[in-house]
């Protein structure tokens, strides 16, 4: 199954916990929230092929079986994440690399399979709860809190972070409720995936150094998330 994700990553600056009392988060949910927990390994060659080819290759674990993923960089918009993913449902840890419905992306992935060993590199580890956030009949925000850690042979570093991914509307929608979160909680954009601080935790361990953690912005206000939505009007976002 292909799909096409449009989604805000936010780093909890302190206790996310209070997520579960904003106001907003209160009033616009269409239910409770559901929590629930997720085992990933991520794959690729000992020289990262599938990173360089710009994919993501993981297979998810959780109490409705095993997903794989394939997950291409995208492109990003004032903070933004744009990306085109394919999901299979597996019996196994099998990787199956055909799911992908792009011609010439699909002859790279076979290629490096063909001549190259993909193996595990590195897990994620976290809870997950999941708030679906209706404003309005337009509007489809889903509210994702992560915590947990990314583990790399016995090195592990923590996951704290927010994700709003835009299920129906408009991106513009993301900053908005962005900035009403920033209003109860510190927060700022966070532009790295699990998949990017996987592979950073990998190699550090791999070259026998320490892991740094990227640098990431103070907490951002309110009124920075609203100037990001007006100029997201502007492009007509």
């Amino acid at each position: 199954m292909k799909q096409q994700e449009i989604e805000l990553k936010l780093a909890a600056m302190a206790n996310p916990l209070a997520l579960y009392d904003h106001p907003s988060i209160v009033r616009y949910s269409k239910e409770p929230p559901k929590t629930i927990d997720l085992h990933t390994t991520y794959y690729d060659t000992s020289a990262y092929d599938l990173l360089n080819t710009g994919v993501a290759l993981r297979i998810r674990e959780s109490d409705e079986g095993l997903v794989q993923t394939i997950k291409t960089v995208g492109k990003e918009n004032l903070g933004m994440q744009l990306r085109t993913e394919w999901h299979k449902p597996i019996g196994a840890q099998e990787i199956d690399l055909s799911i992908v419905d792009d011609p010439g992306l699909q002859k790279a992935l076979m290629t490096i399979a063909t001549d190259k060993e993909i193996v595990p590199l590195f897990t994620t580890q976290f809870s997950r709860t999941i708030w679906d956030l209706a404003p309005t009949d337009k509007i489809h925000i889903e509210v994702v809190l992560d915590q947990g850690e990314i583990c790399a042979d016995n090195t592990c570093i923590p996951i704290q972070e927010i994700e709003l991914e835009l299920c129906q509307g408009k991106p513009v929608f993301l900053f908005e409720v962005a900035a009403d979160l920033a209003l109860q909680m510190p927060i700022a954009v966070d532009p790295y995936s699990k998949a990017w601080k996987g592979y950073q935790l990998h190699q550090a361990v791999h070259a026998g150094r320490r892991y740094q953690a990227p640098a990431i912005d103070a907490a951002q206000s309110p009124e920075w998330f609203l100037h990001q939505a007006a100029q997201l009007r502007q492009q007509g976002e």
